[in-house]
């Protein structure tokens, strides 16, 4: 909780994975797995409520559930079954609505970008494609349309690392470097990461 203090929002018998908190601490999303079912529930810090967002039968199963700073919406890999490859699924949090977020998507964040509105910034989700020469896109989470994308055969990323003032830091695969991408901007800096 924000003041530093221990509260239990929920109990934990059946929780499944790593849980994920809003920038804004309002919500805890967590997955819980039942023989019958996996859901996606939002746990709200402040009244306890507990919301089922999103379930599927199982075998499906839920990881890495990514939300929004404000928890509106959260982003999760949902695999309908063990041999079925995972799709990264944009849901909303209040109308349960799951929309596939297309491509080979390996990686995503949640990041703030300048609109040409009087500086206000708005809400993207970045995308790592693994194995593909577009290797970063950023799409309008509202509309999925595109945004920006960075087209590059040098590196392969394997992951995004963060964002700090607008540019994009990603980690090169087998190597110690970082690469920083500002969306717009389509020169890359590269940094090595000593051991």
């Amino acid at each position: 909780i924000a003041d530093g203090s221990r509260t239990r929002l929920a109990e934990a018998k059946n929780f499944f994975g790593i849980g994920a908190v809003s920038r804004d601490g309002r919500y805890v999303f967590v997955v819980e797995k039942t023989r019958a079912l996996t859901a996606l529930l939002a746990l709200n810090t402040e009244t306890r409520e507990r919301q089922v967002i999103h379930r599927s039968p199982s075998p499906a199963r839920f990881a890495y559930p990514r939300p929004s700073p404000d928890g509106s919406r959260v982003t999760i890999w949902i695999r309908p079954d063990r041999g079925s490859p995972r799709t990264l699924f944009l849901i909303d949090r209040e109308q349960g609505s799951a929309r596939p977020v297309v491509g080979n998507v390996s990686d995503v964040t949640w990041i703030e970008q300048p609109t040409e509105n009087d500086g206000e910034n708005a809400l993207r989700l970045a995308l790592l494609h693994k194995n593909s020469n577009i290797p970063v896109t950023i799409v309008d989470p509202e509309t999925l349309e595109l945004r920006h994308s960075l087209e590059n055969e040098e590196h392969r990323f394997d992951r995004i690392v963060g964002m700090h003032e607008g540019t994009l830091y990603l980690s090169v695969e087998h190597g110690c470097e970082l690469v920083a991408f500002t969306p717009g901007n389509e020169e890359l800096v590269s940094h090595s990461v000593p051991y």
